[in-house]
């Protein structure tokens, strides 16, 4: 599974036990698709046993391009990251959820994260690492619900689509 630079390698080891199979997995919070907290970046913020499950379940626009990105959830197809201007108009358009293909929202080595700040700030959720590749843009359902792991700055999520 992908996973941001500098952050542990994934680790998968399977050993049998009594019987059966056991698979333990060893990895960051933000490997493979995953959904940032606001924890990840604001001190005291909310974490991702917080997130009010109505935002990662729903009607969910994917679109290929910045200017067509309204909703309430929206996935970006082929756009790798948002500029500070972006991230300040997705708010401004009232979106609770914002997803990326990328494992970053913000521009891979800007060390500042302004895209991050900002969403998280005004409560926006963010996926990342999403493959979108066989996903034409248009209007879908989403469920994106990540792991339950209490105070996690974020998690591991299986993000599926069904055609509305």
């Amino acid at each position: 599974m992908e996973h941001f630079p500098g952050d542990p390698e994934v680790v998968i080891q399977q050993r049998e036990e009594y019987g059966c199979r056991v698979t333990s997995l060893s990895m960051s919070a933000h490997t493979g698709t995953h959904l940032d907290a606001p924890l990840h970046f604001l001190a005291g913020a909310a974490s991702i046993d917080r997130l009010p499950l109505e935002v990662c379940m729903g009607p969910v626009k994917v679109v290929d391009s910045f200017d067509s990105a309204r909703g309430e959830r929206v996935l970006f197809k082929g756009l790798t990251s948002l500029t500070a201007a972006q991230a300040r108009e997705i708010v401004k358009r009232g979106a609770r959820l914002v997803g990326v293909e990328s494992l970053s929202v913000d521009v891979m080595g800007d060390g500042d994260f302004p895209a991050h700040h900002i969403l998280l700030e005004a409560g926006v959720w963010i996926v990342e690492n999403l493959d979108l590749g066989a996903v034409p843009p248009g209007e879908y359902d989403l469920i994106c619900l990540p792991l339950l792991i209490p105070g996690a700055d974020g998690a591991p999520a299986r993000a599926l689509l069904r055609p509305r």
